[in-house]
């Protein structure tokens, strides 16, 4: 495809957008909901010891607090969700998994993590086992503990294979809310006393997704830890699973992670009415133990914050207002947002692998977002009204040569 081809890809691609979303009633202004979703979160290098002062990097102390002052002011809103990438435990007597990185994150960083706005964790992922079942344990034993300082849900993490599976529950704004999530590395199940383990991605995916459908809440999130590390594209087998788990089970948001970088976004629309939405990358969000991504080109250097608003309609289901990214950066070490002339650049980047998740025929669609004045990127419902999302949705065009030098540098698959 050439590049001159995409501007009509971009026009035909709104039409279609359109037409999935000019069925969706009028949402009411007064009853929203924000969900906020972030990637790979965790405050220690890898087989560091775990300090209440806080976490290391490069053998230094840093502190917490200091490491979340530039991204504190993203993190209000009803639901924060993170990927908690790293065993949570006071101890440093356990043994870990043989592997090369493994991650143990103190408490007290990761209560700073829940003051600071986090108020959900996904725990299935590749590090969830590093200090095995034990400290498996250990991390649900710490976070039950947070949940009278904010903390609603963490999913992922069980005894058995229905309680690895089993969606958190909780309600916000009126709303009943469900969060599972499942991903890669999971084992050790069944187990017993305070020990836990994990289901896997893909093996066990429907059946953390049934398990979600079948909860009573009006709001289903999913988290998944999947894919290859720095690989923007997206598997069309992967693509096809997450949409449909979207149609058949009713989810609202899959929140990816895993691959360290930030790949597409795409709504896909129900069989009964209504969509879903589809992160398929959020990248770091702030974990001490991951690499600087800013030594790497435009397309592998940044994570991503997403912030999706939702409001009741008058029939009092949910409806999507509008979505708003945010491009991150010194993820490794104290995580902000990048200034507004190179994050509209990863908003142009994040536009260019949307566009390549078109598949109108399946009801799906990548976002196509509009550059703000602080560089994050906004993408409005055509049909709501009010606010931010008054304004046009359709991007700004991106010169050719640029639009040469993303589409290179997306091309580029990074290894360690």
């Amino acid at each position: 495809m050439s590049i001159g081809s995409i501007p009509s890809l971009i026009a035909l691609s709104v039409l279609c957008l359109f037409s999935i979303l000019a069925p969706m009633q009028r949402a009411l202004a007064d009853e929203r909901i924000d969900i906020v979703v972030v990637g790979d979160t965790g405050f220690n290098s890898a087989g560091a010891r775990v300090m209440p002062e806080g976490g290391y990097k490069q053998g230094q102390l840093v502190r917490i607090d200091e490491a979340l002052s530039g991204i504190r002011h993203e993190l209000e809103a009803d639901i924060v969700l993170a990927n908690l990438e790293t065993a949570v435990m006071t101890r440093n007597d356990l043994p870990s998994v043989s592997k090369r990185f493994t991650f143990r994150t103190h408490p007290e960083a990761i209560e700073a993590f829940v003051d600071a706005g986090i108020n959900a964790f996904s725990l299935a992922n590749n590090h969830a086992l590093d200090y095995r079942q034990r400290g498996a344990g250990e991390t649900l034993l710490r976070l039950a503990d947070m949940r009278t300082s904010g903390l609603l849900a963490y999913p992922g993490l069980g005894r058995t294979r229905g309680e690895a599976a089993a969606p958190h529950q909780f309600s916000v704004a009126g709303t009943q809310v469900a969060i599972s999530s499942i991903g890669i590395g999971g084992w050790g199940l069944p187990t017993t006393g305070s020990r836990a383990g994990m289901l896997t991605y893909p093996n066990d995916f429907e059946a953390v997704s049934t398990a979600l459908r079948g909860a009573n809440a009006q709001l289903r999130i999913l988290g998944v830890h999947y894919g290859r590390e720095f690989q923007p594209a997206t598997s069309e087998a992967t693509r096809e699973r997450f949409r449909s788990a979207i149609a058949r089970d009713g989810l609202t948001i899959i929140a990816g992670h895993h691959k360290h970088i930030a790949t597409g976004v795409e709504i896909v629309e129900m069989p009964e009415g209504g969509i879903g939405l589809i992160f398929y990358g959020l990248g770091n969000f702030l974990h001490l133990g991951m690499q600087n991504m800013g030594r790497h080109d435009l397309c592998h250097d940044f994570g991503l914050l997403g912030r999706v608003r939702l409001a009741r309609t008058d029939d009092g289901s949910l409806s999507l207002v509008s979505v708003r990214v945010v491009a991150l950066t010194d993820m490794h070490r104290a995580t902000k947002p990048l200034p507004p002339k190179p994050a509209a650049l990863r908003v142009a980047v994040l536009n260019h692998l949307s566009a390549q998740l078109d598949a109108p025929e399946t009801g799906a669609m990548g976002l196509q977002f509009r550059v703000q004045g602080d560089g994050s990127g906004l993408w409005c419902n055509p049909q709501a009204e009010g606010g931010a999302c008054s304004e046009a949705t359709a991007p700004a065009a991106v010169p050719l040569a640029m639009a040469t030098r993303i589409a290179r540098a997306c091309r580029r698959v990074l290894t360690r």
